[in-house]
């Protein structure tokens, strides 16, 4: 007798030989997002949505992104991060996720939107006050997000500059503040990034 993981792993497989021809099992895959008896129900249903191409599930991702399972909304938090999809909607919804109540969602949340670094006045200033999250996952992870919008993140220098004071400069913190501002982050004391010799 084959195991049930096994037989899931056959069924999500199933379903992304079909490609577009098993969109037509979106309406029930979410459905199957809501199964409490469970919990690998709502987790295998979707990962097959996460294998359909964005104009069929952008929509349904930024639907679970507020489901009542934490698993589920992670899960829809970061597929839709990888996705960098730039349809309506997705950006505001990932900064929603900055308030969930789990901190692994904002947490995750707070990952994906260093996807976007075109939006960057839109997002920079929502990471900013993530620093200041009770979480220190989540502080982490804005933190490391901050970094990727550069310089167009200088108004989270202050904020970092004490991240390092107290994380030292081998922290997320001492990453991202030498990437937004390398002389605010000579004088913390970040030491300039190692270039590792090419051997070309």
């Amino acid at each position: 007798m084959r195991l049930a993981q096994e037989l899931n792993r056959e069924g999500i497989n199933g379903f992304r030989a079909l490609g577009r021809q098993g969109e037509i099992a979106i309406p029930e895959l979410v459905r199957m997002l809501d199964e409490r008896s469970d919990p690998m129900i709502a987790h295998n249903a979707l990962n097959v949505l996460t294998g359909f191409d964005d104009e069929a599930v952008v929509p349904v991702l930024i639907e679970a992104m507020t489901n009542a399972n934490p698993r589920v909304r992670v899960g829809a938090v970061i597929d839709l991060g990888y996705r960098r999809s730039s349809a309506n909607g997705v950006v505001q919804s990932l900064l929603n996720r900055l308030a969930d109540h789990d901190a692994i969602v904002r947490s995750a949340a707070a990952i994906s939107l260093g996807k976007f670094p075109s939006q960057a006045d839109l997002i920079v200033p929502a990471l900013v006050v993530c620093l200041r999250d009770t979480n220190s996952s989540v502080q982490e992870s804005a933190a490391q997000s901050l970094g990727c919008f550069g310089a167009n993140a200088k108004v989270a220098v202050p904020q970092l500059v004490e991240m390092v004071g107290v994380l030292g400069s081998g922290s997320v913190a001492a990453g991202a503040l030498r990437s937004i501002d390398p002389v605010s982050a000579e004088r913390a004391g970040v030491r300039p990034a190692t270039v590792m010799p090419s051997f070309e």
